[in-house]
């Protein structure tokens, strides 16, 4: 319990350190952070072959990269499939908007263990690498009861532990170690919602608290030494898309979990926001987007939004959902720490 107060204390001083700007003000202190944090001053000297300087000159510059990571969720079928036109056009598509994928499902625990859809990802992410993108890997421990293996649902029903953890670090260890001809994944999202799912650790650790699981460490341990080189990950929903509440239980759960990571030595490297929003009533103002990544930026590690998209009834128009989509990008890019934006698919079949 000493703990779990000193942990919440953390989270109440992370708020009070963060100097909030007037709600009114929040687009032009935004926009004044880009400027200064997102961009860089260049200066072009042209000189002819003599080399003296061309007063006057005309020069074009054309972007190639982005240290800025702008990732989406990728569907393996539209790799592995590659005599439909539509793929052949998902897949221009998809190397021309972004610079970052995650494979949406086929490296989940029960489709990694179908060798046929394990294939699958083991060829998009080689596919992927190859095209020069950075490869996040989703998920190694996710404890939702229809997203694990048969015979862990029936460690669970009995209460064994010992196959459960066994079972879970196996499997850190088996998608962990994996190599891409050769070439490890940038990321992977260790723990995932842990917040609602955590029925493994639960039977594991039956006396802690699902934010402070013994077992948690234990998974990032593994997770690093499967894979010495990938920045881990804790990722997890309802931070970003809080319905503009700042300080919800699923926020405190989230910090608090990584608080205790950080205090046991556990290699977490990252932060994670899903930011699904099912209706509109999800969306939080940018204003409050502000406040709530101000707060989790006192942890000192980077941030990704990592699974963003709207769906769902009661959008009033496709115009809402872009004026809503353009404030929280603008709110995101504009905390230094964010590192990156995904889409959760981006694709209509269009």
């Amino acid at each position: 319990m000493r703990r779990a107060s000193l942990v919440a204390a953390a989270w109440a001083i992370g708020l009070a350190a963060v100097a909030v700007p007037a709600r009114a003000d929040w687009l032009a202190d935004a926009n004044a952070r880009i400027e200064r944090d997102r961009k860089a001053d260049l200066a072009v000297v042209v000189r002819d072959a003599a080399g003296n300087p061309v007063p006057g000159a005309t020069v074009t510059l054309d972007q190639t990269a982005s240290a800025f990571r702008w990732g989406t969720a990728v569907n393996s079928s539209y790799f592995v499939n590659t005599a439909d036109v539509n793929n052949a056009t998902y897949r221009q598509k998809l190397f021309t908007l972004f610079n970052q994928a995650t494979l949406e499902n086929d490296q989940k625990w029960v489709q990694w263990e179908t060798p046929a859809l394990r294939a699958n990802a083991v060829s998009t992410n080689n596919a992927l690498l190859d095209r020069g993108f950075t490869v996040r890997g989703h998920t190694m421990v996710w404890q939702r009861r229809q997203s694990l293996p048969a015979d862990v649902v029936s460690a669970l029903d009995n209460g064994d532990a010992a196959t459960l953890r066994s079972r879970q670090l196996g499997h850190v260890a088996a998608i962990g170690g994996t190599r891409y001809n050769g070439r490890s994944l940038a990321d992977w999202d260790v723990l995932n919602e842990q917040n609602a799912n955590h029925l493994l650790t639960d039977v594991i650790n039956p006396s802690a608290p699902k934010e402070q699981a013994p077992f948690l460490v234990e998974a990032f341990n593994a997770a690093r030494a499967a894979d010495p080189g990938a920045r881990l990950y804790v990722n997890d929903y309802n931070i970003l898309a809080s319905s503009n509440n700042t300080d919800t239980s699923a926020q405190r759960s989230m910090y608090d979990t990584v608080a205790y990571l950080k205090a046991q030595g556990a290699p977490v490297g990252g932060l994670g926001f899903q930011g699904h929003h099912a209706s509109p009533n999800a969306r939080t103002s940018g204003a409050n987007l502000v406040t709530i990544l101000d707060r989790f930026s006192t942890l000192g590690l980077p941030m990704l939004v990592t699974e963003f998209d709207m769906t769902g009834t009661g959008w009033a128009s496709e115009q809402q959902k872009a004026d809503y989509m353009r404030e929280f990008m603008t709110a995101v890019f504009s905390e230094k720490a964010v590192t990156g934006f995904s889409m959760w698919g981006f694709w209509d079949g269009k």
